[in-house]
């Protein structure tokens, strides 16, 4: 499964679109796997939005903007940084939201 993913990420990444959804891409991903592919989107030379769904925090901890969506409401959004030091809800579930 994992390398389906990775097929469909570098297909996605060739077409070079201005916008790029990815839901849950990197969850069949291995560690090491997921690393690298969120360290290549990081590192685009092209300035592009990206919309990232997951539920394991560390795949977003890098973006601009985390939104933490739950009960269908935005409960929090911000830097990852900022929302662990916060006394919010992303700092009490300490990421972990299912």
């Amino acid at each position: 499964m994992g390398q389906r993913h990775q097929i469909g990420i570098a297909r996605a990444l060739h077409h070079n679109p201005d916008v790029l959804v990815f839901d849950e891409a990197t969850s069949a991903l291995d560690g090491v796997t997921e690393s690298a592919v969120m360290d290549a989107l990081h590192n685009l030379s092209h300035p592009k939005i990206i919309i990232i769904i997951a539920h394991r925090f560390v795949t977003v901890k890098e973006c601009d903007v985390i939104y933490l969506v739950y009960d269908g409401q935005i409960k929090e959004s911000g830097r990852y940084e900022d929302l662990m030091n916060g006394s919010g809800y992303f700092r009490k579930t300490r990421g972990n939201v299912k």
